[in-house]
């Protein structure tokens, strides 16, 4: 889209923060929009180019759009529907390159326990999405995603009737898939994270 190319060419060589962080804002309510629409298409289009400049080398702007990433999705959490794949991937990668604070990521996932029932629900087949992949990453499989998935299980006990029927069985079933992988690691760190 016009949009789209307009915030991205503007924000790729950006050096002036307030040009920067209007491309960015821009964004943001791209996205906004886009999550009122029935179709993820543009939505998943716009947080995967904002997650790709999150990505990119470390840098006031790589960390700007970051912010807006994790603001646009604490904000509008509960109209992201399948775009929590791709920002759990974008979280994931972020996290693994250590290039945000497990700080800035507490209040992200505090206010993911608190969505609704759906909108739960999609977080944690985000998370499971997410997870699959770092499992399947040699040579060391991870288990952040795996872990903030058990975490949304574990903080929703409150709210078993609503949440946990439809959070279970998709965490069971990545439990299952967890287990048959055919590295052999990953199945015992599946197991070691049940214990836990």
């Amino acid at each position: 889209s016009a949009v789209l190319a307009a915030f991205s060419l503007a924000a790729e060589g950006q050096v002036d923060i307030a040009v920067l962080e209007s491309c960015l804002q821009g964004f943001n309510e791209a996205m906004v929009i886009a999550c009122r629409l029935p179709s993820s298409t543009h939505r998943d289009v716009f947080a995967s180019t904002l997650g790709n400049i999150a990505k990119g080398p470390a840098s006031l702007k790589s960390a700007k759009a970051f912010e807006v990433l994790m603001k646009f999705s604490t904000v509008n959490g509960e109209f992201i529907t399948s775009t929590w794949s791709l920002i759990m991937r974008t979280v994931s990668d972020i996290e693994r390159n250590r290039t945000v604070s497990e700080d800035g990521l507490e209040g992200f996932f505090a206010a993911a326990m608190t969505l609704t029932p759906k909108a739960l629900e999609h977080f944690v087949v985000g998370c499971i999405s997410a997870s699959m992949v770092e499992l399947l990453t040699p040579p060391n499989p991870r288990l952040f995603s795996f872990e903030k998935a058990l975490l949304a299980l574990t903080s929703n006990l409150g709210r078993l009737d609503e949440v946990w029927s439809v959070i279970w069985p998709r965490v069971a079933a990545h439990f299952v898939a967890s287990a048959c992988v055919r590295n052999a690691e990953v199945p015992l760190l599946a197991l070691e994270q049940l214990r836990r």
